[in-house]
């Protein structure tokens, strides 16, 4: 038979991870933020913030996933950016200033974010981690980004 002070220091790390990882799960659905799932039912966005995470250090990889996202922004959303319908973001999350809006996003570090804005005021979020492997290809990275921020709008 087990030891009984086995058995408790057991049961009690047990509960202890379970309580654990119920708070983190809680934690990370309270944020105001709603995820754009794949599944979900197509909407048309009133409104679109791109939003690129990075760090302090950043490497060659970052630095062009920032300049391929505004070349297309400039080159086939222009009249969208003119008129407010898409703003464009590059947010240093070690600042100090930018932590609460990295935490919402959960970003970490060099990232892609889109925040669409909905009609009823309603807002939804998605990463493009995509976009990563379109880096040496100027051409089907701004075809990608086009596309998913054309989606996004109701234009497909």
């Amino acid at each position: 038979m087990p030891d009984k002070k086995f058995l408790i220091i057991s049961l009690s790390i047990f509960i202890l991870a379970l309580i654990s990882w119920k708070a983190l799960d809680a934690y990370n659905n309270q944020s105001t933020y709603r995820q754009i799932n794949e599944s979900e039912e197509t909407f048309a966005a009133e409104k679109l913030e791109v939003i690129d995470f990075h760090t302090t250090a950043r490497c060659v990889s970052c630095l062009i996933l920032e300049d391929l996202t505004k070349k297309t922004l400039e080159t086939n959303f222009a009249s969208e950016i003119a008129n407010g319908v898409i703003s464009f973001s590059s947010i240093n999350v070690d600042l100090p200033e930018n932590r609460a809006l990295a935490q919402e996003y959960q970003a970490t570090g060099s990232s892609l974010f889109i925040k669409a804005i909905l009609a009823d005021g309603s807002t939804r979020h998605k990463q493009y981690l995509q976009v990563w492997q379109y880096l040496n290809n100027e051409e089907a990275f701004i075809g990608y980004l086009s596309q998913e921020i054309n989606q996004l709008l109701g234009k497909n």
